[in-house]
């Protein structure tokens, strides 16, 4: 177990996380007893469990007793919101699974129908001249307080307000200073419409239709790797012939398990090979990283004609640069949600944030939801006495109200999470009546846009995880895993890459919206994993984390172009 204990050290260094020697002999104890065989699939368990019923914490003997009791013990793993469907209440109102969805029935083409939508945006709000007198503030119950029958979830979390690390800066990158050396004043927002499809009935499933869009997406991914590693000629996946030869398909699971060395398949199209599936065999690849449904192209040999032997292969598909881009200057932060603790609803990161982006006054602010969270205990408990419209409308103007006369601009991104949107991804833009904020642009998920020159690609579902949880690579992989799980979005041109989707609630009908069309200049990737900043190839890839983490504050994400270079942080909030 000596390579196990090696494999266990360098994955939680890649989370950020340094164990000393009892934990660690916890850790391979636990897998030597339950048979668990990959150091990654070990830590990216403990890192769920962590973030879910830890929040956060860092590994220790006591917390992997009680890790291995609730997560290894047990036969199966239960759903903790089938738990919560069945506690029973008195007062039976605006349940998650009833939500009041104030969409028009046409609204998800209009979000991304390009002939509906130019595709620019107009922001030419100019911040009026007047004096600026600080305003004094109660306290954030008093200012924030959603009506509810449980009066605990408008007091304030205690856990929170005793924090004394506000403001800590916890991850520099490069010069960590935060100014802004340009004042926008008219500027446009232009946003990359994805390609527009005749969907006539929404969330009707056409199975059809989802193999057409699969097949059709080997064959376009394969091309694109064709032209880029000169590969004048491929096969069949299940061409049979001794010397090596190049194929192109999907990497598939061969059982319901968790994906393999032993258990990879690869998928044909039918223009290329008829959609046959064949066995891959890794175990002459000196350098991989693949997870189901990936597209990639392969060099091996077939001598039997039942399993493929790969020498090699080929998976980054990445999109070009956006040639139109000025890289600024431009500030913004980023703070991706949940935005109010656990055991409480009055929302104060979300108002000490606002706070602080009224005083620095940044170009941009970005949001990422979910903003009313279906998995927060008060929504499971049917505490709220208010409609998850009416609490939405008191969150923006929570976020807006202080910023509407200043210079900075607004996006809010939906999240299937969120109780007022649609229960599918991609999302739909959130619904929001009877509040009109010059600055204000709600997108939906995910999206590309730019402003000041910049492209930005965004989205709010924790992709990240969802890969992480699936992918496998080969032994002694130089690039460090988030890097690594951040790039298959480049390199697979879509921001869910993961076929199939288990983890989120993907309609294969509307993945056109979902294709990553140009390398945006900043992406930003929220995920429960450890936030970072990381330059990968013409792209700075953003992890904020969450501005809430249960009982207690999160961080978010700040950062500066300027005419000398890219500066940020990720500082406590």
């Amino acid at each position: 177990m000596d390579g196990l204990l090696g494999e266990l050290v360098v994955a939680f260094e890649e989370m950020g996380v340094t164990i000393n020697e009892p934990v660690l002999d916890r850790c391979v104890e636990i897998c030597q007893r339950y048979n668990v065989l990959e150091a990654e699939e070990f830590v990216a368990t403990w890192m769920a469990y962590s973030l879910s019923k830890l929040q956060g914490a860092d590994p220790t003997v006591a917390y992997l007793d009680k890790f291995e009791r609730d997560e290894y013990r047990k036969k199966g793993k239960e759903n903790r919101n089938s738990q919560n469907d069945n506690r029973k209440s008195s007062l039976v109102i605006y349940e998650a699974r009833n939500k009041e969805v104030d969409v028009e029935s046409d609204s998800i083409m209009k979000v991304y129908d390009e002939n509906a939508a130019k595709g620019k945006i107009s922001w030419g709000a100019k911040t009026p001249d007047h004096s600026r007198k600080p305003k004094s503030r109660s306290s954030p119950q008093a200012v924030f307080s959603p009506a509810s029958f449980s009066p605990t979830i408008t007091s304030l979390s205690s856990k929170y307000t005793s924090r004394t690390n506000s403001g800590e800066v916890v991850f520099p990158y490069k010069n960590a200073s935060i100014t802004s050396d340009k004042d926008f004043e008219n500027f446009t927002l232009e946003i990359e419409r994805l390609n527009s499809v005749d969907i006539p009935r929404y969330m009707n499933f056409d199975l059809v239709e989802a193999l057409d869009y699969a097949d059709e997406k080997i064959d376009q991914i394969g091309n694109i790797l064709m032209k880029k590693y000169h590969m004048d000629e491929v096969m069949p996946v299940r061409y049979k012939h001794p010397s090596p030869f190049l194929t192109i398909g999907r990497i598939a699971c061969d059982a319901d398990g968790r994906l393999n060395s032993k258990s990879a398949m690869l998928e044909g199209s039918r223009d290329l090979s008829f959609g046959e599936t064949i066995q891959l065999d890794l175990g002459n690849v000196e350098k991989y990283s693949v997870f189901p449904g990936q597209i990639v192209a392969v060099e091996g040999v077939n001598i039997t004609g039942d399993k493929l032997m790969a020498k090699q292969i080929y998976c980054d598909a990445s999109p070009d640069p956006d040639p139109t881009s000025s890289r600024g200057p431009l500030s913004l932060t980023i703070a991706a949600g949940p935005f109010t603790q656990s055991d409480s609803m009055t929302y104060q990161p979300l108002l000490d944030l606002i706070e602080k982006v009224s005083s620095e006054e940044p170009d941009l602010l970005i949001l990422t939801g979910p903003f009313i969270d279906s998995t927060h205990p008060v929504i499971l408990e049917n505490s709220l006495a208010e409609t998850y419209q009416e609490l939405f409308r008191k969150i923006v103007d929570l976020i807006m109200r202080p910023l509407q006369s200043k210079k900075t601009q607004v996006v809010m991104v939906s999240s299937y999470k969120d109780c007022n949107s649609q229960f599918v991804y991609p999302t739909p833009q959130l619904p929001l009546k009877d509040r009109h904020y010059q600055n204000l642009h709600l997108l939906p998920d995910p999206s590309i846009f730019k402003i000041g020159g910049v492209s930005i690609g965004v989205t709010s579902t924790d992709i990240l995880l969802h890969i992480g949880k699936e992918e496998i690579s080969s032994p002694g992989y130089s690039t460090d895993r988030l890097s690594r799980l951040s790039g298959h979005i480049l390199s697979q041109r879509c921001f869910y890459p993961l076929t199939p989707a288990t983890d989120a609630p993907v309609d294969p009908s509307f993945m056109e919206f979902a294709k990553l069309t140009i390398r945006p200049d900043i992406l930003i990737l929220p995920s429960d994993l450890r936030y970072f900043i990381k330059d990968l190839p013409g792209c700075v890839v953003v992890n904020p984390e969450r501005l809430a983490k249960g009982l207690i504050g999160g961080t978010y994400a700040r950062l500066n172009f300027t005419s000398t270079g890219l500066n940020g942080n990720i500082t406590r909030i």
